[in-house]
């Protein structure tokens, strides 16, 4: 039997709103941020989920109480589940990374998976975590159907990584904040299921 993983980026934050780089930094969820994470629970709920994990990071975790309380599961957080450190990109918009930092977003937008903006992690670095946390989570649950609460870039990255897109290559694959992206595992590895499924949050967007 596969191993079902629904992955799911956090409720809107007032940096999502805004348009500003989190990282490993937080705000809080929006208005909107809440209604999409109690939307996602009773989805989640009605899945039949037996587990619940969620990135250490407050955002990833606030959208997770919502889903614990819908489907009285337990909330295991794990740092290997959180958003790639931006070091100095943190707190800023694209438009003052770009003013105050031309030559080092230009690198971050190349896309290459080894640059680490300054006090932060490159992609390869995040994935390395992310993909081993997974592994964790599929051993302790094989055959189960899981809820993983987590963040826009892990998202991105594990999706080229599970269709051998490279990371360099251009393409934008949006992750909307409480959609469903469903993955299984099974012994010949990942497959991608569902990815954006947003049919819960209707009407709940701004």
């Amino acid at each position: 039997m596969p191993t079902d993983l629904y992955l799911i980026r956090h409720g809107q934050t007032e940096a999502n709103h805004a348009r500003i780089w989190q990282g490993y930094r937080d705000w809080p969820l929006t208005e909107l941020g809440w209604a999409q994470a109690r939307a996602v629970a009773v989805r989640l709920a009605r899945q039949g989920v037996t587990g619940l994990y969620s990135s250490d990071l407050g955002r990833a975790l606030q959208t997770a109480t919502v889903v614990a309380a819908a489907t009285d599961l337990p909330i295991t957080p794990h740092a290997g589940l959180r958003e790639r450190s931006l070091g100095l990109f943190e707190g800023l918009s694209s438009a003052e990374i770009e003013a105050r930092y031309p030559e080092l977003w230009q690198r971050f937008r190349s896309g290459d998976p080894e640059f680490a903006i300054p006090g932060g992690e490159s992609a390869r670095q995040r994935l390395e975590q992310v993909l081993a946390c997974l592994q964790e989570i599929v051993a302790a649950h094989a055959g189960q159907r899981v809820a993983v609460i987590t963040h826009g870039g892990v998202l991105y990255n594990f999706f080229r990584h599970i269709l051998g897109i490279p990371a360099a290559t251009p393409g934008h694959f949006g992750v909307r904040n409480c959609t469903l992206n469903h993955f299984q595992h099974d012994e010949t590895g990942w497959t991608l299921v569902t990815w954006g499924d947003g049919g819960h949050l209707e009407g709940l967007e701004a």
